[in-house]
C-alpha cells in the first residue's frame, strides 16, 4: 500500500499511486488565515496510511500560500486567489511572470506542483482539484464551482449546497483557473476559521469525493469517522445557488457588515446588511448572502445569490 509521503515545503505529502485510478489534488492554504484546509488534507493523509486504505489512483496535498499561513494573514502583499488569469499563467508556465510580490512567488510555485502532479494523471482515469477554504461568518458549509456537468456531479457528491456564477464578480480565482484548465474543480468552504469542526467537514467532503472519483469503494472503507461531517442544513437554500451581486469594498469605506448575519442566509430588498462612511448598506435584492465579511483583509463585503 503506498504511504503517505510528505514532499518539500509546496507538497504536504500524497498517497497511493500503486493502483490505477485519479489524480485528486487537495490544495490548503491559499489564503493564509485559513489553516484549516491544511489540517484537513493532512488529517485525511493520516487516515488513508494509518488505516492502510487501497487507494485507486492518487492524492497530493498541497500548500498554498507558505508566507501566508506562517503570518496568519490572508495574503502577505495581495490575494493569491485572484490572479489566475489565462496570461498570467501562461507567462507562469513560459517562466516570464515577473516577481514582484511575495504571493507572484507562491502563485509559480504552487502552479509547478498543480502541473507534476497533472503530469502523473492519464486522460482516461483523470485529474480533480479540491480547493479547501473556511470563511468569518457563521452558516452552512458549501461548495464553490463552475456550472459544468462534471464538477456539478461532484458538487452534488461532495453532499452540501453548490455556489456557481461566482467567476463573473470575481475573475481569476483558482477554481476558475482550473475549470478552464480542464479539470473538475471545487473550492470548498467548510466553516468558520476557528471552528475545529471545520477541517472535519472539509475531510468529509475529501472522502466524499473520494468515493465519487471511484478512488474509494464505500463498502471496503472504515474511514474511522474522518468521513463524519454535515452535510448541509436542512431548511436552507436550494441544491444550487447562483451569484448574482458582489458588494465590493475598498480600505477607505469603513465596511462592517451588522452582527449575526449568516453564510446562505435569506436576505430581503432593502435589508440593511451592513454600514459604510455613507451610511447603511442595503440589499439589493432578494437572495441568499454569501460570504458575508466579518475580518479585516479582504475586498468582497458580501455576495447575493439566486
Amino acid at each position: 500500500m503506498g504511504g503517505a509521503e510528505q514532499g518539500g515545503d509546496r507538497v504536504l505529502g500524497t498517497y497511493g499511486g500503486e493502483r490505477p485510478g485519479p489524480v485528486l489534488v487537495l490544495v490548503g492554504g491559499i489564503h493564509g488565515n485559513e489553516g484549516a484546509g491544511v489540517r484537513a488534507a493532512e488529517r485525511v493523509l493520516a487516515w488513508l496510511a494509518t488505516a492502510e486504505v487501497p487507494l485507486r489512483g492518487r492524492v497530493v496535498a498541497l500548500v498554498g500560500n507558505a508566507p501566508a499561513l506562517a503570518a496568519g494573514a490572508r495574503f502577505v502583499d495581495v490575494d493569491l486567489n485572484r490572479g489566475w488569469s489565462s496570461g498570467r499563467v501562461a507567462a507562469a508556465r513560459a517562466g516570464e511572470l515577473a516577481v514582484a510580490t511575495s504571493e507572484d512567488a507562491q502563485q509559480r510555485a504552487l502552479l509547478g506542483a498543480l502541473d507534476a502532479a497533472r503530469r502523473r494523471a492519464s486522460e482516461a482515469l483523470g485529474f480533480a482539484v479540491l480547493d479547501l477554504h473556511s470563511f468569518s461568518a457563521a452558516g452552512a458549509p458549501f461548495v464553490v464551482t463552475c456550472a459544468s456537468e462534471r464538477t456539478l456531479a461532484m458538487a452534488r457528491a461532495a453532499g452540501l449546497p453548490a455556489i456557481t456564477g461566482l467567476e463573473r464578480q470575481i475573475p481569476g480565482t483558482f477554481v476558475e483557473f482550473c475549470c478552464g484548465d480542464g479539470a473538475p474543480a471545487l473550492g470548498v468552504e467548510g466553516g468558520t476559521h476557528d471552528d475545529p469542526a471545520t477541517a472535519r467537514q472539509l475531510s468529509a467532503v475529501v472522502v466524499r469525493v473520494l468515493r465519487h472519483l471511484g478512488m474509494v469503494a464505500a463498502e471496503d472503507v472504515d474511514d474511522g469517522g474522518v468521513g463524519a461531517g454535515r452535510a448541509g442544513e436542512g431548511d436552507g437554500p436550494p441544491e444550487v445557488v447562483e451569484i448574482v451581486y458582489r458588494h465590493a469594498i475598498g480600505p477607505d469605506d469603513g465596511f462592517r457588515m451588522r452582527p449575526g448575519y449568516r453564510n446562505l442566509a435569506r436576505v430581503r430588498e432593502g435589508e440593511e446588511l451592513a454600514d459604510d462612511a455613507r451610511g447603511p448598506v442595503r440589499a439589493p435584492r432578494d437572495g441568499w448572502l454569501v460570504m458575508p465579511l466579518y475580518q479585516g483583509q479582504g475586498d468582497d463585503g458580501f455576495f447575493l445569490g439566486v
